[in-house]
């Protein structure tokens, strides 16, 4: 799974790197698909640990420009969780947080990465290791990152 993590991570990296060179936009488009919600959700945003992963998949171009039209500068990534999953939507997260709704539209940032719209993210409570809502925005990291970072830390001391 760690593995899995940096695809994700290299995917989302090179698909900044071309919308920079080529200055337009890619996006990334979720399909999770899970029996626990008994249909495929389709969300821009989804923060979930990678180990609760149980398949990743690419769709192809072809069956992107079906689905979605022009498929030029959009990535779309299947997920499968595994079965023992609990995905929710920010909002029952918040609720389930007891956030504040004053605070609910604060900016959002997940392991350092801004969300660039928040309305449709879903988000795996169990992979949340921090959450940290602050005066001006609201600070997420998940246990892959913070697991990152003490493998990262221990190399260096």
């Amino acid at each position: 799974m760690k593995k899995l993590t940096l695809i994700l991570v290299f995917i989302s990296f090179f698909c900044s790197l071309l919308a920079q060179e080529k200055k337009e936009k890619i996006s990334t488009i979720y399909i999770i698909k899970s029996n626990s919600f008994g249909k495929e959700i389709v969300t821009r945003n989804l923060v979930m640990n990678s180990s609760n992963i149980a398949s990743l998949d690419i769709m192809k171009n072809d069956d992107v420009k079906k689905r979605f039209g022009n498929s030029e500068r959009l990535v779309v990534l299947v997920v499968t969780p595994k079965a023992n999953v609990k995905l929710t939507s920010l909002k029952d997260f918040y609720n389930n947080k007891r956030l504040s709704p004053s605070k609910r539209s604060l900016p959002i940032t997940v392991d350092g990465i801004p969300l660039a719209s928040a309305d449709d993210a879903i988000v795996d409570e169990s992979s949340i290791e921090t959450f940290n809502p602050k005066a001006d925005s609201i600070v997420l990291k998940t246990s892959s990152y913070e697991s990152f970072l003490k493998k990262k830390n221990a190399k260096i001391d």
